[in-house]
């Protein structure tokens, strides 16, 4: 127990004497934290934003212009009785054209210029969610486009396989440039410990004579390292959720379609926990190889 507590008093005094660098490396890290973190912060919410629109999934009928009222009850009536619908409803044309002009507000007078409303009448219909997956839905989509006064039929879904796809590749680019910035970051903790215990050079080599062991010598440098390791990752999650906060607020600023208020969310408390743990662990293993390196030099 005293070992420990001369370790993190002796710690603190280094860490105060050398603050420039110190606040280099706990910045070296905080950025690779950060990055990495940001990284899988993307990643984690792509993945929710592809689920939660695959729940609200829906697929567009699109009728062709002059359907008669018995060809659409012809095909409600078919939609109704299928069990894999789990819901429908009819777009008219101009309930189409007064959605587009709310969403997309500045391209409000686009059908006014062209000199007709170019949205056909559709049915939007909800399928239910066992039958969501891609070869379900093609069947569905293929049969929908031979009905009578059907002009086509397509899926907000098909494109969400797209989605995860690009949240794997950000996760994977992610890991990859968060281990290149964790070896800078590495590299750096090893050069401060390195310095600093080259400072106290003759300090260090009168408690050799004295019979001081090696763990007795290093182990102040190791809390340092860790100490600011633990900081850096600190730092980068802080900045990190600072940055969530930022693109919530411009989110909320911006257009309607741009809005998916509710989706957003911070790293799972498990993962901010091991970036944390890394960040530490990090920190303490740069000062180890730092130490031993050093020990071994001047012994």
């Amino acid at each position: 127990m005293m070992n420990w507590i001369y370790f993190v008093r002796e710690a603190l005094i280094g860490l105060w004497r050398a603050r420039t660098s110190t606040l280099l490396t706990v910045l070296t890290i905080g950025v690779s934290v950060y990055l990495l973190g940001g990284f899988l912060l993307l990643s984690e919410n792509l993945s929710h934003l592809g689920d939660e629109w695959t729940r609200q999934a829906t697929v567009q009928i699109f009728l062709e212009d002059g359907t008669t009222e018995k060809t659409r009850q012809t095909i409600e009536a078919d939609l109704a009785a299928d069990p894999g619908v789990f819901s429908f409803r009819y777009r008219s044309h101009q309930e189409a054209l007064e959605t587009f002009s709310r969403v997309f507000d500045s391209l409000s007078d686009l059908p006014d210029s062209l000199g007709d409303n170019p949205f056909p009448a559709s049915y939007e219909v909800a399928l239910r969610g066992e039958d969501q997956g891609r070869s379900t839905l093609q069947s569905h989509l293929e049969r929908w486009r031979q009905f009578e006064g059907v002009e086509g039929a397509q899926a907000d879904i098909a494109w969400l396989d797209s989605l995860r796809n690009i949240a794997r590749g950000v996760q994977t680019a992610g890991i990859g440039l968060g281990l290149l910035l964790a070896a800078s970051a590495l590299f750096t903790v090893i050069n401060v410990i390195s310095l600093a215990a080259h400072l106290r050079r003759d300090e260090i080599e009168i408690m050799q004579l004295v019979g001081a062991t090696a763990t007795w010598i290093a182990g102040p440098y190791w809390v340092e390292g860790a100490v600011q390791g633990l900081l850096g990752g600190a730092t980068g999650l802080m900045f990190l959720k600072f940055s969530l906060w930022g693109v919530e607020w411009a989110q909320a600023q911006g257009p309607v379609f741009l809005s998916f208020s509710g989706t957003l969310s911070f790293l799972t408390p498990g993962a901010t926990a091991g970036l944390l743990i890394v960040s530490t662990l990090m920190g303490f293993a740069g000062s180890v190889f730092a130490v031993r390196h050093f020990l071994r030099l001047s012994a």
